[in-house]
């Protein structure tokens, strides 16, 4: 690993971590869920393969489990669904489920917002607490 991917995993770490635990998720890096009665929460966190960057990619599994792409996923417990197991998902700080958004930090082609580790990781506790939790409500179909 780099030192600059180092030092945006911890931040990340020392900052985004602790505010998804605040909202109630549960996991370790990268994979976090949150369970509300049937309806299960996901985020996911990953690094660009080539460096400098990083997703956090939301879904949800609904309390049907219609959102899960593979049947046999369906009948898996919480803390083993993943964000790639779902036919719908959105990246953190997009405009809409389609869009791609990467957070830069190192330079980067495809980089959403670009900033210092210690930037985007504020960025991305801020999102959370604002789009990414409006987006995992209007998603809720159940109690």
């Amino acid at each position: 690993m780099s030192a600059s991917r180092d030092m945006m995993l911890s931040k990340i770490k020392r900052t985004v971590v602790p505010v998804l635990h605040d909202l109630g998720f549960k996991g370790l890096m990268p994979h976090y869920h949150r369970v509300r009665g049937r309806h299960v929460d996901l985020a996911y966190i990953q690094f660009a393969s080539g460096g400098g960057s990083f997703v956090v990619e939301l879904s949800y599994a609904d309390s049907a489990r219609d959102n899960v792409d593979i049947p046999k996923f369906k009948a898996y417990v919480p803390d083993k669904l993943r964000v790639s197991h779902m036919t719908v998902s959105r990246r953190l700080g997009a405009g809409d489920d389609s869009d791609d958004f990467w957070f830069a930090f190192e330079k980067c082609e495809r980089a959403g917002m670009a900033g210092t580790p210690s930037d985007l990781a504020s960025s991305v506790a801020r999102l959370l607490e604002t789009d990414a939790v409006s987006w995992w409500d209007s998603q809720r179909t159940d109690d």
